[in-house]
């Protein structure tokens, strides 16, 4: 046990997970599903693992209403009804859809509404259609919870937006919420007792707080708390949002979530290798550019989880939150 958390097989809570799950879902739609949340606990994000299994609205939960359903469709774009589907199920289905349409397209849009529960990390999203080759755009529009620049009433989601690039290598992967904390940040830390950091929410009235429960009843702040991060939330926000089909605003709240995801062949505008080795070279410049102490080694977005995950593959072991793992009944 190491401090609120607990070192555990990587299998055996992923076989709970599945159980969990297969009620609503069925097996299959459930391996995938925990697929998901595994690769964030198994990367270190614990906002968008587990977590989601607990709280008002946990993800179990879920009754899909009908079945995911391409509802338009163009020569290089289509839009997709999730119909009450758990996030992280119709994401994967757009992500299948996107890759194999851009293999002969070049470039694929998909639009996915009236899913719900969050789709969880887009990194995990991003990071296949990166590994198929394509540039991934993935943005996320959720439930209403961040306040913009300015003002004290919630009308952006947390609205994370990621991008992927091929390499030689692995993706290069840059992962962001456009809020200064995720909203399952503010139900991690509200199931664990804890504060949350200063300056990253305000009470209902406006004032700054540092307790969830408070937070939950007021709003997020932008991640730079000014113009500039409200201003990429509500690009987000327009994108997943309106562009998607879905709602914006909370102007119609029940199944605000929705996504946006774009796979781009490097070929449509230049040659699909040389993109590849340009973007390794890019990054072997980045990582010798020089320090102030000389001796810390420069960080890439997206090599801290990707290290920590390498590290569960090698040792089929990962740290959750004890409290998470009593909420779905792994400990007792």
């Amino acid at each position: 046990m190491i401090g609120d958390s607990v070192e555990v097989k990587a299998e055996d809570v992923n076989n709970k997970v599945v159980k969990i799950l297969g009620k609503s879902f069925g097996k299959a739609k459930a391996k995938r599903i925990a697929e998901v949340l595994m690769w964030s606990e198994m990367c270190g994000i614990k906002t968008q693992g587990l977590v989601k299994l607990t709280g008002a609205v946990p993800l179990q939960n879920v009754k899909p209403t009908g079945k995911i359903t391409i509802t338009k469709k163009g020569r290089n774009s289509s839009v997709i009804n999730g119909y009450n589907n758990s996030g992280a199920l119709v994401a994967q289905v757009g992500v299948d859809l996107a890759i194999k349409r851009a293999k002969k397209a070049g470039i694929y849009a998909v639009g996915i509404n009236g899913y719900n529960t969050s789709t969880g990390t887009l990194s995990f999203y991003a990071n296949r259609i990166a590994d198929a080759g394509f540039i991934g755009v993935v943005m996320a529009r959720s439930i209403a919870s961040v306040a913009p620049f300015e003002s004290i009433d919630p009308l952006f989601g947390t609205n994370p937006m990621c991008y992927a690039f091929p390499t030689k290598d692995k993706p290069l992967i840059f992962d962001m919420a456009t809020s200064a904390l995720t909203w399952y940040g503010l139900v991690r830390a509200k199931m664990l007792n804890e504060k949350i950091p200063r300056g990253v929410a305000i009470d209902k009235n406006g004032n700054i707080t540092e307790e969830p429960v408070e937070a939950l009843e007021g709003a997020l702040l932008p991640f730079d708390k000014g113009y500039k991060g409200s201003g990429l939330g509500m690009v987000v926000e327009i994108f997943a949002g309106i562009l998607a089909g879905g709602r914006f605003s909370d102007t119609e709240p029940e199944n605000s979530a929705s996504l946006f995801i774009l796979a781009i062949d490097p070929s449509v505008l230049v040659d699909a290798s040389e993109f590849r080795s340009k973007c390794s070279e890019m990054i072997k410049r980045i990582k010798s550019a020089r320090t102030k102490s000389g001796n810390n080694a420069i960080r890439l977005p997206g090599e801290r989880a990707h290290e920590a995950y390498e590290r569960c593959i090698k040792t089929g072991v990962v740290d959750i939150d004890e409290a998470t793992l009593r909420a779905i009944g792994f400990i007792k």
